[in-house]
């Protein structure tokens, strides 16, 4: 698998993709994207700053088979967090989206595992995130990689989990 830092290049691309993922959330019953989130603007800005990630496939539409951003940008929502490590160097897994076509793959859980490895190497010891309560696939996995639930956090009227992990 090979996992590349986002470029300008792959824009239209990730918006098509977190759009189409955006719409099978929606099908489910879970709105924490749509047309407005992600958008192209907030997905060049994590490019700009260097903090989203690809995964290429060139099986998968467009080529590319998930996204995410490393960052350590705290929402002022983590404020609710009952954190157990809150003086530890940390890194926020943020805006995991795998394509819809390439889903049940195991392409989330080798993400977590880079996102882990790559904290690692880099002196962080927490990785922080959150998940929206209803995306079941999205929290299972996390707490199947040993993160713990410190709390919950509203966003747009959409109930997540804060979670944490110490590597």
């Amino acid at each position: 698998m090979n996992i590349r830092l986002a470029d300008f290049d792959d824009l239209e691309k990730l918006v098509l993709m977190y759009g189409m993922a955006a719409e099978k959330l929606r099908s489910e019953g879970i709105y924490m994207w749509d047309e407005s989130y992600p958008d192209k603007t907030s997905l060049g800005e994590d490019i700009r700053k260097e903090e989203l990630f690809v995964v290429d496939d060139k099986s998968a539409p467009g080529g590319i088979a998930a996204a995410f951003v490393i960052t350590q940008d705290i929402l002022p929502e983590y404020a609710n967090g009952d954190w157990k490590y809150p003086d530890a160097p940390y890194a926020v897994l943020h805006r995991l989206c795998v394509n819809v076509r390439c889903q049940h793959k195991g392409i989330g859980k080798a993400v977590v595992d880079y996102v882990e490895a790559r904290a690692a190497a880099d002196g962080k010891s927490v990785i922080k995130l959150d998940a929206h309560e209803k995306n079941l696939p999205s929290v299972n996995l996390y707490l199947h990689k040993n993160y713990n639930v410190v709390g919950e956090a509203v966003w747009r009227g959409e109930d997540y989990f804060l979670m944490e992990k110490k590597l």
